[in-house]
């Protein structure tokens, strides 16, 4: 016959012990699962808004149909940091158009 074995109550501790921390990791786990399908399926994506209406055209789209109505030939158009608008024409010249007077 098998001697068995005994269990002191110390072991029963350290046993149930490391069952709840095995419990704890798996839910935490499950957890973490949860969040991430969550955020990476359910997140609601920020859409762009125009501050623009339907209607209205911004100034840089504005200047662009003018040139062209006056049949203006450049080779690019810009806005400076001073929100002065650079206007590119041939031959490397450049003219500095400010939006506060009347551009047309």
């Amino acid at each position: 016959m098998l001697r068995r074995k005994t269990i002191t109550k110390r072991q029963k501790r350290e046993a149930s012990k490391k069952r709840l921390g095995i419990l704890l990791i798996f839910l935490g786990m499950i957890l973490i699962a949860v969040f991430l399908a969550f955020f990476t399926f359910f997140e609601k994506k920020e859409l762009f808004v125009s501050p623009l209406s339907k209607d209205q055209t911004s100034v840089n789209t504005r200047i662009e149909k003018l040139l062209k109505e006056k049949k203006i030939n450049y080779v690019s158009f810009y806005t400076a940091k001073d929100l002065s608008f650079i206007l590119m024409l041939p031959e490397n010249r450049e003219v500095i158009l400010d939006p506060n007077k009347n551009i047309s």
